[in-house]
């Protein structure tokens, strides 16, 4: 994954050696089945607001950015295949549009209201859907992607993150090889400054022992499972956080332990460390029940 908006400031290195990297084709263990894992589709969620500077390198990761022809098949799906050729047909049998044969792939990006170009952008990606439902909120306008959506899994993905070489096999190995409900990713920040680590291993800590997971890890389910559980809460913080919990009631919430890389645009707006404290103290006071439409008042230093 390369970046190049002005937000990247160069992919950063792995702490450690992933076992995910070794995982057999799906299928092959546990609860999978080859031919059916094939013929599933995934629908990618993209909740916007005002995110013009980084939404076509978003769409880009699945060849479906601005001026691409191609199929979205993945981080580096196989460019100049013939759009014109659906997953699933006779002329490609296996409904492998990207390497592992895991089904077709739907992009759907559902817009909050921008002002700075961002429904524009999209709009000019041939394979993207743009949803504009005329409400706030990263819960509803993810609530409204997933009613709109035809996939049997959904993964929410910011705008600013990128999803790791093989993550449909990854995926669709947890859904459909190990019977998870869903799952989420490791996490890590496109900046080489060593704080950035720091966070980044704190982050996966508190996801993978504490059981604390957010949004910008890629969550993914099955739609029942989505729909099993509501969807997500309508509160407007931690929404990611609680959808995640019940998800856990729902099958389990698989751990992939292949990274995300997600820029430091939040860090750097108010400074890491004052951001990092900031996140611990909103964490605190949600555990604590304080209200989370009170939290919300401060959610935007830290989003």
């Amino acid at each position: 994954m390369k970046p190049s908006s002005g937000h990247w400031n160069g992919p950063s290195d792995k702490s450690l050696p992933s076992p995910s990297a070794s995982l057999a084709p799906p299928g092959t263990s546990g609860h999978g089945d080859a031919s059916s894992a094939r013929s599933r589709q995934i629908s990618i969620i993209i909740p916007t607001l005002n995110e013009a500077t980084t939404i076509a390198d978003c769409l880009n990761q699945f060849d479906c950015g601005p001026g691409s022809s191609s199929v979205p098949g993945g981080s580096h799906g196989p460019v100049g295949q013939d759009a014109s050729i659906e997953p699933g047909s006779r002329e490609n049998p296996e409904g492998a549009d990207s390497p592992g044969g895991t089904g077709s792939l739907e992009i759907i990006v559902v817009d909050g209201g921008s002002d700075d170009g961002t429904p524009g952008i999209v709009r000019s990606c041939p394979r993207a859907r743009l949803i504009e439902p005329g409400m706030l909120g990263r819960a509803a306008q993810m609530n409204a992607g997933a009613a709109a959506s035809s996939g049997d899994v959904l993964l929410f993905l910011h705008a600013d993150t990128r999803l790791p070489d093989r993550w449909r096999e990854f995926v669709t190995e947890s859904i459909f090889g190990r019977g998870n409900a869903g799952g989420r990713f490791r996490f890590d920040i496109a900046h080489a400054k060593p704080i950035y680590r720091w966070i980044a291993r704190g982050t996966n800590f508190r996801s993978r022992f504490l059981g604390i997971t957010y949004g910008d890890q890629a969550i993914y389910t099955t739609r029942e499972a989505f729909e099993a559980v509501g969807g997500f809460p309508g509160i407007p913080v931690f929404e990611d956080a609680r959808f995640a919990d019940r998800l856990k009631t729902a099958g389990g919430l698989d751990w992939i332990d292949e990274a995300v890389l997600t820029s430091a645009r939040r860090w750097e707006r108010r400074g890491p460390v004052r951001t990092l404290l900031l996140t611990w103290l909103l964490r605190l006071l949600y555990t604590l029940f304080v209200p989370p439409r009170f939290l919300a008042r401060f959610y935007g230093v830290v989003r």
